[in-house]
């Protein structure tokens, strides 16, 4: 069971004794299939505008102590 839990992608990605998220045991390694490709590209814009929003926040952020 250890030598498998080594193919593993989170733990290929994870530094040395870092703590793997349960929720990466959900992230795969096949390829999207084009259902999959066309509802990530119908997301993309909103994820972009989540991304942006994120940005303008986290900046307030930094700056609130200046």
């Amino acid at each position: 069971m250890s030598n498998e839990s080594h193919e593993f992608l989170g733990w290929s990605l994870a530094n040395l004794e870092e703590t793997i998220p349960y929720s990466v045991a959900l992230v795969g390694d096949r390829e999207p299939t084009l259902d999959e490709i066309r509802r990530g590209s119908g997301l993309e814009s909103l994820a972009l505008e989540c991304l942006a929003q994120n940005a303008v926040r986290k900046n307030a952020n930094d700056n609130r102590g200046a």
